[in-house]
């Protein structure tokens, strides 16, 4: 496995922090990780917009002189791309999903038994014959954790039980002081087949997760808006950039 090498910055105007930044590299390219929330940008959200956009393009130019090759999925909260297409970067707009906790309902159910695992290799190996049944690839969840014990983020997988056997697993990341619940993308318990299946698996997650976050970021774009309304939960969507240099 290549060494993985993760840069943290501490970004300020004034004295005034601005955003906090981890970056995870690989042989000199950032890696568009897939298991992180938003690149691990976070934002004070404290400065004027011209101040905003004079750091922007700061730490823009410092990504060019480092890195040859930057994908980077800018977080909710950044709302202004023209700083990357000033220099040249070609900026893609995508949505996400937010479900309100305070007001969504959920459905209890007694036939399902929902746990809550540690993302760490021993755990893998538990599951390991429920990720080969599901074609998930045990190599590329192994690299994960590699990738999630360098981060600020703490990564756990939910096992969806019924009587007894393994009925879904999926991942979501976490932070402290950040009360939104990130689901890993491709990860999502919305990805099953079976509908009402995935419905009661987002229902255990809505249940679990109310008690200490205010918000489930799904990660996920239009394709499941039907599925979301119908069940009358108070869902958001929030646009993104995704901005890449090639």
């Amino acid at each position: 496995m290549d060494k993985h090498d993760t840069h943290f910055e501490l970004r300020a105007i004034a004295q005034e922090p601005f955003a906090t930044i981890a970056l995870v590299s690989q042989q000199g390219n950032l890696i568009p990780a897939a298991i992180l929330p938003y690149h691990f940008i976070d934002f004070e959200k404290r400065v004027e917009a011209h101040k905003e956009a004079a750091l922007f393009l700061d730490f823009i130019k410092h990504l060019s002189t480092t890195f040859s090759n930057i994908e980077l999925k800018m977080p909710i909260q950044f709302t202004d791309a023209r700083p990357f297409t000033w220099l040249g970067f070609k900026v893609v707009q995508h949505y996400t999903y937010l479900i309100d906790l305070q007001h969504a309902s959920y459905v209890k159910s007694s036939q399902f038994r929902f746990e809550t695992l540690a993302f760490n290799l021993e755990n893998l190996a538990l599951l390991n014959a429920y990720f080969v049944e599901q074609n998930i690839a045990i190599a590329k969840l192994q690299e994960m954790v590699q990738l999630a014990i360098q981060m600020p983020y703490q990564i756990w997988m939910q096992v969806l039980y019924n009587q007894d056997q393994i009925g879904f697993v999926h991942f979501y990341c976490t932070k402290e002081q950040d009360q939104t619940l990130y689901l890993l993308a491709g990860l999502s318990p919305l990805n099953v087949n079976n509908n009402d299946f995935a419905m009661q698996n987002m229902n255990q997650l809505i249940q679990h997760a109310r008690t200490n976050y205010l918000h489930i970021d799904l990660g996920l774009g239009d394709s499941y808006e039907e599925m979301l309304l119908a069940n009358n939960w108070q869902v958001e969507v929030k646009p993104y950039f995704v901005v890449k240099n090639k």
